[in-house]
């Protein structure tokens, strides 16, 4: 159990760094790297060239929340295998 809050814990830390990012940063850099259409905010999206939308960070936080818990989820299977080793061990 520790080891799945461990992951979300580190998940959500990447993710409200990534919306940090994208809102004082990122929002600037979209000539080189748009965000997609249905981000709130994109250059992309028809009338909204100009204006910030706070929620298009909150979106792309998200997006990557998902992301970084698959890309951080090899975190559970090693520990696992770790915790278990004694018992198998002792059992043999």
């Amino acid at each position: 159990m520790k080891i799945v809050l461990l992951l979300v814990m580190t998940s959500a830390t990447c993710a409200v760094g990534c919306g940090l990012w994208e809102a004082m940063i990122g929002f600037n850099f979209q000539a080189y790297l748009p965000w997609e259409d249905f981000v709130p905010g994109s250059v992309l999206a028809p009338g909204n060239a100009t204006e910030f939308h706070f929620s298009g960070p909150v979106v792309l936080a998200l997006l990557n929340f998902v992301a970084y818990v698959i890309t951080l989820s090899s975190i559970i299977p090693i520990s696992l295998y770790v915790r278990y080793y004694g018992w198998f061990s002792a059992l043999l």
